[in-house]
């Protein structure tokens, strides 16, 4: 009976998610945003069954239920409501900023992505090189830095590190934005391109996958996004400028892949359909209720170590505090699965209330023109959309990354305000 209930549901969720698109591909007739994300919900929920009754996963999950795939879909259309509404404005340009200030944040971006390279450099050439001689070298590194990682508790990077990886964090929001431009600076479109490459570079040389894949997802939303804004021409040369990004991504993160598999074929899959699909399957186990909740120990943790609350900063310190929980984050267990976990399910539904009627207000495009701050909080929302994983503004980097973008759009805000009191 349980095996039958298991059944009936996961075909529930996959024809719940298909429905959805093929209903939003219908009533907008083009492949955008809006359908992309439904696409890749829906192909999450379809991986989920193969995950499920996977050999390797025996064991690893609990019967299904109900209540928990409702509650998840209902939570995700919510904060996709903007997005959508975004995509039906119908937007025919986006307002450039200043020159002078825009240049000035990519000098900044460049200049601090190089700072950051250099203290990466000697560790990243040797770990990318012995990926490709050493079969075995991706596992010991993950390994290795599982390790070092979890023996972080208390000492962080030194200032500038993480300043750094801040802005090469951001740096894809600035490089495809910046491929729209007709006349371009050749220093600032080659130093936002070598940026964006260096994170996702990086933690694919100490055995991570995750930045890699959020990385690709962020440059293929953008510029499906973007696309619209550009001319044919210079649409097909930025098409193959991302190819070559992705491909440039893809062949470590494809080595990693294999080398973490030990060379097992049926283990490979395993780790992709685990990779791909185990958020859905560990939410509806666990997501509306893992036996406690985090106090926002993962979503707002820098602000609570600014107001000088209780909090558990690093994931050693966090597994030690929450052991008593059911599930924890070194699983994945999707964007809505963090606020649950951090606040439970209740007050995470007034949470993603509110935040939607911000992206609502923020986000209302008028004569059809979007701002440029406009579109960097458009890019908070879709890049927390895209955290199928776990919630990408999380954890102290993660929380900084979201304010300096905060910071950015409202000086670009002000930057717009008198640009148009200045043509009046």
């Amino acid at each position: 009976m349980n095996n039958t209930w298991n059944n009936i549901l996961l075909v529930f969720n996959v024809l719940l998610w298909s429905i959805t698109f093929l209903i939003y591909q219908w009533k907008r007739k083009q492949f955008g945003v809006g359908s992309c994300i439904l696409f890749l919900y829906t192909s999450i929920s379809v991986m989920s069954i193969f995950l499920y009754y996977n050999p390797y996963a025996r064991g690893l999950f609990k019967d299904l239920s109900l209540i928990p795939y409702i509650y998840l879909y209902l939570m995700m259309m919510l904060s996709f409501k903007p997005l959508f509404m975004v995509e039906n404005s119908k937007i025919i340009k986006i307002k450039k900023p200043t020159n002078s200030l825009f240049n000035i944040i990519c000098y900044i971006i460049i200049s601090l992505s190089i700072v950051g390279f250099v203290g990466l450099f000697p560790e990243l050439k040797e770990n990318l090189f012995m990926l490709f001689i050493d079969s075995d070298y991706g596992r010991y590194m993950y390994q290795y830095t599982t390790d070092k990682f979890m023996s972080k508790t208390s000492s962080g990077m030194d200032v500038l590190s993480i300043i750094s990886n801040i802005f090469i964090g951001i740096s894809p929001l600035f490089l495809i934005y910046y491929m729209t431009f007709k006349k371009k600076n050749k220093f600032i479109l080659y130093g936002l391109f070598f940026s964006t490459l260096i994170g996702p570079l990086y933690a694919v040389s100490t055995g991570g996958r995750t930045a890699v894949v959020l990385c690709i997802l962020k440059i293929v939303f953008l510029f499906l996004f973007l696309r619209k804004f550009i001319d044919f021409e210079l649409r097909r040369k930025i098409s193959i400028t991302l190819i070559i990004i992705l491909l440039v991504l893809f062949i470590p993160f494809a080595l990693l892949s294999m080398s973490r598999s030990a060379g097992d074929i049926d283990r490979l899959i395993y780790t992709i359909e685990r990779y791909g699909s185990e958020s859905f399957i560990n939410f509806n186990n666990y997501g509306l209720d893992a036996n406690g909740c985090r106090y926002g120990d993962r979503t707002v943790v820098l602000f609570k170590e600014i107001l000088g609350l209780d909090s558990a900063k690093y994931f050693a310190n966090r597994l030690s505090k929450y052991s008593y929980m059911n599930m924890n984050e070194s699983v994945f267990y999707t964007y809505v699965g963090e606020f649950t976990l951090d606040y439970g399910p209740i007050f995470s539904v007034v949470i993603f209330i509110i935040s939607s009627l911000f992206f609502f207000y923020s986000l209302n495009i008028k004569n059809n023109c979007m701002m440029f701050y406009q579109y960097i909080i458009y890019y908070i929302l879709l890049y927390g959309c895209l955290g199928y994983f776990h919630f990408p503004w999380s954890n102290i980097d993660g929380n900084l990354q979201l304010v300096t973008l905060l910071f950015l759009s409202l000086i670009f805000k002000v930057d717009s305000l008198k640009i148009k009191k200045y043509k009046s």
